[in-house]
């Protein structure tokens, strides 16, 4: 009986487990792919009832001031009573014009998010406000950005802003982590939908501000950086 050879090695191949984990990872890419278009169409739906009862809030106030109208231009008379009835009618139809005032922005906001991602790849500043504060030099800072192209991606990047103006007669600029308690680092931003910064800027003496830089700083492939430039002036009357 002869003897087996020494110089053979008999290797076991495994070709059924090499397709059963290519099929494996296949599925869990598919899955992945629907469990986000999921969570999307979740999201667009949320955001789309939120829409319908902002245009619904709207309506109701809306019909609302038609009535203070009417009912001031009935109340100016003579009288004590019917002026005092007049002021409280016109402060109420102030108030109620304000209210509508921030449905319609916040309804063009959430529009905006909801707008068909085909235009080019941007990181947008949605809002930027300012409110004056009590202290003497001291206002506060709103900063809304959004993005536009797809949204089922993710973009990152800093904000870099700064307030240029006349200090002693001369052009100067502050950074703002010279006239804010904000550390550069919380300004960064990443998002698939928007991002929101707010904070305070509290002003030298003898400042004068003119303008406000917002800078945005992009580190997202095919995501260009932007620069907007707004006149202070225009930010606290509410025209910018």
């Amino acid at each position: 009986m002869s003897k087996p050879h020494d110089g053979f090695l008999v290797k076991q191949h495994r070709p059924a487990f090499k397709w059963i984990m290519l099929a494996l990872v296949l599925c869990l890419l598919v899955a992945a792919f629907f469990l986000g278009q999921w969570n999307q169409n979740r999201l667009n739906q949320q955001t789309e009832i939120f829409i319908e009862g902002l245009n619904a809030s709207i309506q109701q106030l809306e019909e609302r001031n038609e009535e203070l109208v009417n009912k001031n231009a009935r109340l100016l008379g003579d009288s004590k009573v019917e002026r005092d009835a007049y002021v409280a009618a016109n402060e109420s139809l102030i108030s109620l014009q304000k209210e509508i005032l921030v449905h319609k922005e916040e309804l063009l906001f959430y529009r905006g998010i909801m707008a068909p991602g085909k235009s080019e790849y941007a990181v947008n500043t949605q809002e930027f406000s300012l409110t004056k504060s009590q202290a003497e030099g001291q206002y506060s800072y709103k900063l809304v950005l959004t993005k536009s192209g797809k949204s089922d991606y993710t973009v990152r990047g800093n904000v870099i802003i700064s307030v240029e103006g006349l200090l002693d007669g001369k052009t100067h600029t502050y950074e703002l982590k010279e006239i804010s308690e904000v550390k550069p680092s919380a300004m960064k931003y990443s998002f698939r939908y928007f991002q929101a910064f707010v904070g305070v800027l509290q002003l030298p003496e003898k400042f004068y501000p003119e303008t406000v830089q917002v800078r945005i700083k992009s580190k997202t492939k095919k995501v260009k950086s932007l620069e907007n430039t707004f006149n202070w002036a225009e930010l606290l009357s509410g025209e910018s």
